[in-house]
C-alpha cells in the first residue's frame, strides 16, 4: 500500500517493515533489531532470561501470517531447527499479535518496538537464534518536493535513531 502510494505519487516518503524489489523505489534501513519473545507474566517462559527456539517446541504460539515477510523468516527458523510450536492463532500485525498474547493465546516473536503499548501486561525476553528485522525508509526514485522531503527524511532519521537508542538502553529483563 505504501509502495503503491509512492509510485502513484500520492506519498513522498514511507516507512515499511519488510522488503520490496522495485527499481522505482529507494530503501534505506532505519531501525534494525532482533526479534524478542513476548508472553504473559505467568507463562513458564517468563522465568527464563533468554528464550530459545527449542523452548518453543510444543508451546502455544501466536505467529505472523505465513504470507508476511516476518512470518516467513520465523517459519524458516523453526524449520531449520526442527521446532514445531503449537500454533493457536495467526495474525498479520504486531499489535494484534500482542493483543492475542495478552489474552492468553501463547507466546510470540515480534520487533521490540511493537511491544511499547503492552509493556504493562507482557514479559519481554531476548530470543535465540537472533532474527534481525528492520524498518526501512522508502522513497520514489523520481520524487517531487526534493528539498522538503530531504528535510523530513532527516527528521525521520533523527527520531528513528532516538527510538533505536531507547530500545538498546532498556534495563536487562533478568
Amino acid at each position: 500500500m505504501i509502495i503503491d502510494g509512492l509510485l502513484a505519487r500520492h506519498l513522498d516518503i514511507g516507512v515499511i517493515n519488510g522488503s520490496i524489489d522495485s527499481p522505482h523505489v529507494t530503501l534505506e534501513p532505519l531501525i534494525e533489531h532482533p526479534l524478542v519473545c513476548v508472553m504473559r507474566p505467568e507463562n513458564p517462559l517468563a522465568q527464563k532470561t533468554t528464550v530459545t527456539a527449542e523452548d518453543l517446541e510444543g508451546v502455544p504460539f501466536v505467529p505472523f501470517d505465513p504470507d508476511r515477510h516476518i512470518g516467513q523468516l520465523i517459519e524458516r527458523m523453526f524449520k531449520a531447527r526442527g521446532v514445531t510450536p503449537e500454533i493457536t492463532v495467526a495474525a498479520t500485525a504486531s499489535l494484534t499479535i500482542c493483543e492475542f498474547v495478552v489474552d492468553g493465546f501463547g507466546a510470540a516473536l515480534i520487533h521490540p518496538l511493537m511491544v511499547a503499548d503492552h509493556e504493562d501486561h507482557l514479559v519481554v525476553r531476548p530470543f535465540e537464534p537472533k532474527i534481525s528485522y528492520k524498518f526501512q525508509l522508502c522513497r520514489a526514485v523520481e520524487s517531487r518536493n526534493g528539498r522538503l522531503v530531504n528535510q523530513f527524511e532527516e527528521a525521520v532519521r533523527a527520531t528513528a535513531a532516538e527510538i533505536s537508542e531507547s530500545l538498546l538502553n532498556k534495563p536487562d529483563p533478568a
